[in-house]
């Protein structure tokens, strides 16, 4: 899996918070899942980032909302996959 890959996802605002991601305060979470999925993962954004700012101004008129998760080899947590 080399490469960028764009998965659609419904995204909604959560508060699960646990192990490297317990402190609300630093993080925002995220429910994500595939449309046709039973089952979730969560996502955390830092609270001082750009994205976190886009992600809170998008939220605060819906609940959830579909939107397209493109993921880079490398990009998670600056570590490599």
């Amino acid at each position: 899996m080399v490469g960028n890959h764009v998965f659609r996802v419904i995204a909604s605002k959560d508060g699960y918070y646990n192990f490297r991601f317990e402190d609300p305060e630093i993080w925002a979470c995220y429910r994500l899942r595939a449309p046709q999925a039973e089952r979730s993962i969560y996502s955390y954004v830092c609270e001082e980032t750009p994205l976190h700012d886009a992600l809170r101004e998008a939220f605060a008129e819906r609940a959830a909302d579909c939107v397209n998760l493109d993921i880079g080899a490398g990009s998670w947590l600056g570590g490599n996959l």
